[in-house]
């Protein structure tokens, strides 16, 4: 079990990183456009979701699960694309109906709930994306 642990603490570790930078651009993006719900909040988190998702790749490939040939970088991206872009909608799709269709708990602001439901998603799409990337994407 401790190889899988290491791994998965290697996993968590770039996963910080990506939600740092993630919420950061959703953020950012929020407050320039004053826009903290709603259907439009899905297109100002795709930004920062898919620069995260560009620094997990290559984080993954060469740190994490280090499997197959180093020198075809690129090799399993469209199999890591396709299980990001799943990621993608589960993250934005709760985000939107998050922020459109559920009542934020204990009066907090609009923006608060904003990253309160940011992270519920972004723990859902962290299941879904260590799942694919250890059983689909980087399996050599």
């Amino acid at each position: 079990w401790m190889p899988f642990f290491a791994q998965f603490g290697r996993f968590a570790a770039v996963g910080i990183l990506n939600t740092a930078i993630d919420i950061g651009i959703l953020n950012l993006l929020s407050v320039t456009f004053g826009i903290d719900s709603g259907f439009i909040v899905g297109g100002i988190n795709a930004p920062g979701f898919i620069l995260a998702v560009i620094n997990s790749y290559f984080l993954n490939k060469l740190w994490v699960f280090r499997r197959g040939n180093q020198e075809h970088l690129l090799y399993d991206f469209p199999k890591f694309f396709a299980v990001t872009l799943v990621g993608l909608g589960i993250n934005s799709g709760i985000v939107i109906l998050g922020t459109t269709f559920v009542t934020p708990f204990f009066e907090t602001s609009s923006s608060v709930w904003l990253n309160v439901t940011k992270i519920f998603a972004t723990i859902l799409s962290l299941v879904w994306n260590f799942l694919g990337f250890k059983f689909f994407v980087f399996i050599r």
